[in-house]
């Protein structure tokens, strides 16, 4: 791992714990470089919490992978074990609103071809025709070598968070 992708690492590490809870990783954990939750319940009540009118549950799974060089098949194994580890955290119920799995990708280099495939990605999911919420899978690549940052459109608000921790970044080098 190069030392600009351990600084970007340190630096989103620190961006996300404001909101977040880090996950602990087992030592199998192959690009997966961290991986955090947000958790947040909106309720609506009269007089007591016995009484509540209505409850609704936000979650978000973010997954951070490294690697030097981000391809089109590393973007695939990435995507699938951030599906497979993202969906499996889901439980749908009545109060449940709806759940991000974001995989975000810090890498030194990428091809074309797996920045063009973040761009294009979707996946949405509803649970029981969505009164049991839904769903949504949200895709982002920082490119430290060029500055680059890649979002699919369900992670667009993503994109400013990411470009100020890269200017960060690069304002403490200079």
């Amino acid at each position: 791992m190069i030392a600009a992708q351990e600084k970007f690492l340190r630096q989103l590490d620190a961006a996300y714990r404001l909101n977040y809870d880090p996950v602990p990783i087992g030592p199998q954990a192959g690009a997966l470089a961290a991986q955090y939750v947000y958790k947040r319940t909106d309720q609506a009540y009269v007089l007591s919490r016995k009484a509540t009118i209505w409850s609704a549950e936000t979650h978000e799974h973010v997954f951070v992978f490294a690697a030097d060089e981000l391809t089109a098949e590393l973007w695939r194994e990435c995507r699938e074990r951030a599906l497979e580890l993202g969906l499996g955290l889901i439980r749908p119920h009545s109060e449940h609103k709806c759940s991000f799995v974001t995989a975000l990708v810090v890498c030194g280099a990428a091809r074309d071809e797996a920045i063009a495939q973040i761009v294009r990605e979707r996946y949405r999911k509803d649970y029981r025709f969505g009164f049991y919420g839904w769903m949504e899978f949200r895709a982002a690549a920082v490119c430290l070598g060029d500055g680059r940052v890649a979002v699919s459109r369900p992670a667009a608000d993503l994109r400013p968070f990411l470009e100020k921790n890269l200017n960060l970044i690069t304002t403490k080098e200079s």
